[in-house]
């Protein structure tokens, strides 16, 4: 699996793709960074968010970072030692957990997220498959995958061959119906057992009776 390897110095903004595992080392514990928001955090050192939000500590460690859409405002707090700042919107809100407005840009070729849930409202480009720039939780209703209710879910990334409806981008995403493949998967155990169950077992000649009739005379 491959991890972006942050240093303490790594600010959120760093991150370009909205879904990233990241490794941050220890002892990123800082005094005055200028960090901004809590639980969905505007801006600065990205380890520093993650220990602000409990993902981490002073030895470092293993977190997932998504991206999302803006907030009108972001609120500080202290927690677990770091301090962070208030602040107004900016381009990027970055958080720990999948967001309704996470786009499908993922870094990784398949990804694996858990939605929330009222997300059918947001934006959706394509149909099976679907621009990067569309909503995985929304896409995946759209699919039929998903629920309003939310849940896990599994998407592919895909590179984009030509024009597509809602612009040009290098990439695309789509899902594999859950429920279609594990009907297949079934099925081919079934038949598997069937045929193991079914082997014939050799006895032997059988014995042959032919009637004589006045015509075989």
């Amino acid at each position: 699996m491959f991890l972006h390897e942050a240093t303490c110095d790594t600010k959120l903004s760093d991150l370009k793709h909205s879904i990233t595992k990241v490794i941050c080392p220890g002892g990123c514990w800082m005094q005055h960074a200028e960090l901004c928001g809590t639980d969905d955090y505007a801006s600065g050192p990205l380890c520093l968010a993650a220990m602000h939000a409990g993902l981490i500590d002073m030895e470092g460690g293993y977190f997932e970072v998504f991206q999302s859409d803006p907030l009108p405002k972001y609120e500080g707090t202290t927690r677990f030692g770091v301090i962070s700042e208030s602040c107004d919107s900016v381009s990027n809100t970055y958080s720990f957990q999948m967001k309704c407005s996470t786009k499908g840009n993922s870094e990784f070729s398949i990804t694996h997220a858990v939605c929330p849930s009222g997300c059918r409202s947001n934006y959706v480009c394509g149909t099976n498959l679907y621009n990067s720039n569309s909503s995985v939780c929304a896409s995946a209703i759209n699919a039929g995958v998903l629920t309003d209710r939310g849940g896990a879910v599994t998407f592919y990334l895909r590179e984009s061959k030509g024009t597509q409806p809602c612009g040009i981008l290098r990439s695309s995403f789509n899902f594999r119906k859950k429920l279609a493949f594990e009907a297949v998967k079934t099925k081919v155990n079934v038949c598997r057992e069937s045929m193991r169950n079914s082997v014939p077992v050799y006895q032997g000649p059988k014995e042959r009776t032919v009637k004589l009739t006045s015509t075989n005379v």
